[in-house]
């Protein structure tokens, strides 16, 4: 191979190498580091966690869940809204939704 066409390829190689670097490390650098409970208060505050908790409510609910937990797999939150039907011990849930909370970023993706 050509001495200029190797040359011109580490240059292009090392420029590729260093924004991989700095693509990464600046998702670092950037990272919020959302809490638990920022994270379901992220999901309080969604347009259709909001009317869901208004619907139950007009309709009789005297409560309604929001449960996080921390996914250590996927540096996420996992984030369950659900409501009660009948009593606490003899009852079972409704789920409205579950959505993964991304720790770093506050990125928000509903299970369905």
């Amino acid at each position: 191979m050509d001495t200029k066409i190797k040359k011109y390829f580490f240059a292009l190689g090392a420029v590729i190498i260093a924004f991989i670097i700095y693509v990464g490390l600046s998702g670092l650098i950037s990272c919020k580091n959302i809490s638990q409970d920022e994270a379901t208060a992220l999901i309080a505050q969604r347009p259709e966690v909001l009317q869901y908790v208004k619907r139950i409510m007009d309709n009789g609910a005297k409560t309604y869940h929001i449960d996080a937990s921390k996914l250590s797999e996927k540096n996420s939150y996992l984030v369950h809204v659900y409501e009660i039907v009948g009593t606490e011990t003899d009852g079972h849930t409704a789920t409205f939704n579950w959505y993964d909370v991304d720790q770093c970023s506050g990125e928000i993706t509903p299970t369905f």
